[in-house]
């Protein structure tokens, strides 16, 4: 597990609170289910190609930080896959549809933690 800095861990400014955060994660699993009525698809680990493609598209600067992210690490295509996986759950978070820079730098983070990978 990678140390945390002392100006995070001294930060005063708001944090969220775990009632927002439930009411976040409340709403992204509806987002989740509304997504998949009728299919044996109970989360987004589930997702086939098929899913992938329909439901996980991003925006310019998406495209731009995954080629950029592909073409520095040379990511498998099981990485890939696992990558946008993890980066439509966060983009649901935020409630968004498309899957922009942000949630994808965030989902890169968490796959590899303490690698500097952007």
């Amino acid at each position: 597990m990678p140390r945390i800095a002392h100006h995070d861990l001294a930060d005063t400014r708001p944090v969220e609170t775990s009632e927002s955060i439930r009411c976040r994660v409340e709403q992204a699993r509806r987002i989740q289910q509304e997504r998949f009525p009728r299919r044996r698809i109970h989360s987004h680990a589930c997702m086939g190609p098929l899913q992938l493609q329909a439901f996980c598209r991003t925006d310019a600067s998406g495209q731009n930080l995954l080629q950029h992210i592909t073409d520095r690490l040379g990511q498998s295509a099981r990485a890939y896959t696992r990558l946008f996986k993890v980066a439509r759950i966060i983009a649901d978070l935020a409630n968004s549809e498309e899957i922009a820079a942000n949630p994808l730098a965030e989902a890169i983070q968490s796959r590899s933690p303490g690698r500097q990978t952007v």
